[in-house]
């Protein structure tokens, strides 16, 4: 019987199996990959901001630049919600503005109030919603709204414009005393309103824009209708 020597020892090696070594330096390729994409997603997670419900609540005159009169407390950035509320009495907003929010609430303590809304520039949100005995007043600047104004409260936008991608539909009264309303969507848009006979200085009707009234609604200046349809 031949001895196990140290010299066979040193020369005793395992085959190759290049079919072992391709797998693993293919799983070492996979786990690359997926880390790199792991490292981007916490990148761009961490870049991401997030909605936030900023509210303004109480009476008499309160400036949207001053981060204490909101809830949670903080001047709302773009991208946030904005729930404006009278209590007590009527809501005057002066200042701030002039970024693109996300919804407009307007709320009323059970009692009819008006929130004034006095933005030092003008402002765009997504979509509004003006609730039950709230009559939102727009005071300064034009108000751009991107989707729908909806709810039964009332709205007067007295002698300032109003640029709107959606629909008004409104239970409660709508006012206007001039100031340009502007139909921009492009697709098919209707007002209707419980009441009142807003009239604007002038309206104008974007291309490929059908607008659609159901209620009274006016102008005492310029129509441009850019749109092949009627008004």
């Amino acid at each position: 019987m031949n001895a196990f020597t140290r010299s066979n020892c040193s020369s005793f090696a395992l085959p190759d199996n290049p079919q072992s070594s391709k797998n693993f330096t293919g799983s070492l390729s996979k786990m690359r990959l997926l880390f790199s994409v792991l490292l981007l997603l916490l990148a761009l997670l961490s870049n991401q901001t997030f909605a936030v419900t900023k509210t303004l609540s109480g009476t008499g005159t309160l400036g949207w630049g001053t981060g204490a009169n909101w809830s949670p407390a903080g001047v709302p950035v773009a991208g946030d919600d904005i729930v404006l509320s009278a209590v007590g009495g009527p809501l005057i907003v002066t200042g701030g503005g002039g970024l693109a929010y996300l919804s407009l609430t307007v709320n009323a303590d059970g009692s009819a109030r008006d929130i004034t809304l006095n933005t030092a520039v003008a402002t765009t949100f997504t979509s509004a919603t003006i609730n039950v005995d709230a009559t939102l007043i727009i005071a300064s600047n034009d108000l751009d709204v991107l989707g729908n104004i909806t709810g039964s409260g009332n709205l007067n936008t007295g002698n300032l414009g109003i640029a709107l991608s959606g629909n008004i539909n409104l239970t409660g009264t709508m006012a206007a005393s001039g100031g340009i309303f502007l139909f921009k969507a492009g697709a098919a848009q209707s007002i209707t309103h419980g009441g009142g006979s807003p009239i604007f200085g002038n309206i104008t009707i974007n291309a490929s824009t059908v607008v659609t009234i159901n209620s009274d609604f006016g102008q005492n200046g310029n129509l441009t209708n850019n749109s092949a349809s009627d008004f």
